[in-house]
């Protein structure tokens, strides 16, 4: 065979042999970028997560209206009493209880009269008027239900300790209202949930040496966060994400006062009851407590949760 024909086929396969090897490499190259573009992979929709827990607004909400609606101030009259609960009830049921002079303290029926069994409007709440007497001691949230969560709408038990000290079981209905929760109807009496017998033991967990620490944080993140400085909020969060606020202060024309107390409940994470203190604007102090899970991360206290 001709050597200058046998060098030219030669010459011709290794071409073929590269033109082959360079498809194949573009080929790999190109399955790589659709693996991490994705672009064989099918679009999925984006869900929206929402939480089945009722929020920690509706609960505070509904405490603060049985604290206040079962207790006017010494010196203090009725007015004052109506002045304080109208920020946490809707338009309803404020023009409700201004139309039924029943529902005033100053003319509660005595404890041995009858008391008028009325209603709310669209309401099978009960009326309590014939416990209008009844000073309210203590206020716990007990539990907490959505009746209608697409409309927001709930209903909170609580336990109320009198004055006298008797324990009552009380339903409350709320809705949700722009940026806050409402009262929508009368709270009515209801039996004692089962299984509402809560352990009385708290764990032996010390917290002396961090609580001045955690004490400082959670009075700054209270006072933005009743105050509705929404801005300032994820500053005091773990991850840094923003979290809704409330504007409770200037709606209740009242101050934040102070952390009253944190009682830990468990560590690692650590959980805390702390219990806050607020003045409304007849400088009646109001108690709210709230469940909140806390986390170290270098060497400052973050907010994990708030329930």
């Amino acid at each position: 065979m001709n050597p200058t024909l046998l060098e030219r086929l030669k010459s011709t396969g290794r071409i073929l042999v590269y033109i082959v090897l360079v498809i194949f490499l573009i080929r790999n190259v190109l399955d790589v970028v659709k693996q991490v573009t994705g672009a064989d992979a099918p679009v999925v929709p984006k869900q929206t997560v929402t939480s089945n827990e009722v929020p920690v607004t509706a609960k505070s909400v509904a405490k603060l209206f049985l604290e206040n609606w079962y207790t006017v101030g010494t010196g203090q009259k009725d007015e004052d009493r109506i002045n304080r609960l109208e920020p946490l009830m809707t338009v309803s049921m404020l023009d409700y209880i201004n139309s039924v002079s029943d529902l005033s303290i100053d003319n509660a029926v005595g404890p041995n009269q009858s008391a008028t069994n009325t209603t709310t409007p669209n309401s099978n709440t009960q009326n309590t008027s014939d416990f209008k007497g009844v000073s309210a001691k203590e206020v716990e949230v007990w539990e907490a239900t959505w009746t209608d969560q697409k409309a927001g709408k709930a209903k909170i038990v609580a336990r109320m300790l009198t004055s006298e000290d008797k324990t009552l079981f009380l339903s409350i209905p709320v809705v949700k209202s722009g940026s806050t929760w409402q009262v929508s109807s009368l709270p009515a009496l209801v039996a004692e949930p089962q299984g509402s017998d809560k352990p009385d033991e708290i764990p032996s967990i010390d917290i002396t040496n961090e609580e001045e620490a955690i004490k400082k944080v959670l009075d700054s993140f209270f006072q933005d966060w009743l105050g509705g400085n929404s801005e300032a909020i994820s500053r005091y969060m773990v991850d840094r994400k923003a979290i809704p606020t409330t504007n409770w202060l200037e709606e209740l024309g009242a101050t934040y006062e102070k952390v009253q107390t944190i009682t830990p409940l468990s560590e690692n994470p650590l959980k805390v009851k702390v219990v806050i203190m607020i003045k409304d604007s007849n400088n009646v102090k109001m108690l709210l407590d709230y469940y909140m899970t806390l986390e170290q991360k270098n060497g400052s206290w973050n907010i994990v949760s708030i329930d």
